[in-house]
């Protein structure tokens, strides 16, 4: 079971890829372009990579069923053994508010960080496979800052906050 779910991930994942990197797909930028110059064309790839994750998820969830989601409803956020955040019961202690405020936080982040790089993640993951440096350079800081938030900053946020 465990090597198939591997395996359809990893072609999901070069399908997605090679998707992208065929039609210039980036989020951040389909809304940049839409803003500044009424440009749709990016923007029609966002569009259809949400309704697909959405079919996609809804297929799956009807199939074989997909647990602990939402996860904000959940009693774990992470049921993954020796994840950083397994022993935390988060999702049950902590109000929606926190929640939404902390996602438009971090969204607001990553946009920023996105539209000075001059593209979303997914772009610069599809830039960094043709050897572009600067995207390497950018996912190099954006795992190590995810790494440092879950290692420091989640532990101090949940102490303040009282979790």
């Amino acid at each position: 079971m465990q090597f198939e779910t591997l395996l359809a991930t990893l072609i999901g994942g070069f399908v997605i890829g090679f998707l992208a990197q065929r039609t210039r797909t980036c989020f951040i930028g389909g809304v940049r372009d839409y803003y500044l110059v009424r440009d749709g064309y990016l923007m029609k790839g966002a569009i259809s990579f949400l309704l697909s994750a959405l079919m996609a998820f809804l297929i799956l969830r009807l199939s074989i069923g997909v647990p602990n989601w939402p996860w904000i409803f959940s009693k774990a956020l992470l049921p993954i053994p020796g994840s950083p955040l397994s022993s935390m019961d988060i999702a049950g202690k902590v109000p929606l508010h926190i929640h939404l405020a902390l996602a438009m936080i971090g969204g607001f982040g990553i946009g920023l960080f996105s539209v000075l790089a001059g593209g979303c993640p997914l772009r610069q993951h599809v830039m960094a496979s043709e050897g572009n440096k600067s995207s390497m350079a950018y996912l190099l800081g954006f795992y190590v800052a995810a790494i440092a938030f879950h290692a420091f900053m989640l532990p101090l946020i949940s102490q303040v906050l009282g979790w």
